[in-house]
């Protein structure tokens, strides 16, 4: 480094310490910043309650899905039990049937 850039840095370091600098640091306008920051805290509250709702409309879209499912499974249950009713007559008497058919089967087998 050349003395006079040696000389430049040092006088800016004093200038630092001494407060001289922070003065001028501080000394900007924050007066228009200071809306901008209101309308994104602003909009970030809007954007939280955005989301909010819209959680809330999805729990309650899963609620009413939910009985929704749960009043088809009961019509379905109730339009299908005269079929499961009379399948199962059907299985009993099939069973019936083969058991007296194995029965027939064996006193054949030995003539009694």
């Amino acid at each position: 480094m050349t003395r006079m850039v040696q000389w430049l840095v040092m006088g800016l370091v004093v200038l630092m310490c001494c407060g001289d600098s922070g003065q001028l640091a501080f000394a900007a306008d924050t007066s228009t910043a200071e809306p901008a920051t209101k309308q994104v805290e602003s909009g970030a509250k809007q954007i939280g309650q955005g989301i909010e709702q819209t959680a809330q409309g999805v729990g309650n879209t899963v609620v009413e899905g939910a009985k929704v499912t749960g009043k088809t499974l009961q019509e379905a249950e109730k339009s299908t039990q005269p079929q499961v009713e009379n399948t199962w007559a059907k299985v009993k008497r099939g069973a019936e049937s083969a058991g007296a058919s194995v029965t027939h089967f064996f006193r054949r087998l030995f003539g009694h």
